[in-house]
């Protein structure tokens, strides 16, 4: 019996870097674009401090705010949680920045 392995690539385009949540139009919400291609995602942003802004799951834009108040002009970092093609939990982390 011949068994193939074909590897499922996934990209993630984290976007943008930065955002100016200000209402102009241009980089108002923080996203990350192709989770519907990975098995139960879930988005955790912490401020430089390590406390929890924002919790997610799937794919979702977020505005800058916490409980419906803007969060201060900062680094933030970010965690998404999801399981691999085997069920597998793995974890990818990175940063971005608010700008007021």
């Amino acid at each position: 019996m011949d068994v193939k392995f074909t590897p499922k690539i996934c990209f993630l385009w984290i976007t943008p870097r930065f955002f100016t949540p200000n209402g102009d139009g241009i980089n108002d919400t923080w996203k990350i674009d192709g989770l519907t291609e990975i098995q139960n995602p879930e988005i955790t942003i912490y401020d430089r401090f390590g406390v929890i802004q924002q919790q997610f799951q799937g794919e979702v834009e977020w505005d800058g705010t916490r409980n419906g108040n803007q969060v201060l002009a900062s680094d933030y970092w970010f965690k998404i949680s999801y399981e691999n093609t085997e069920g597998v939990p793995k974890e990818y982390k990175s940063h971005f920045t608010l700008k007021r």
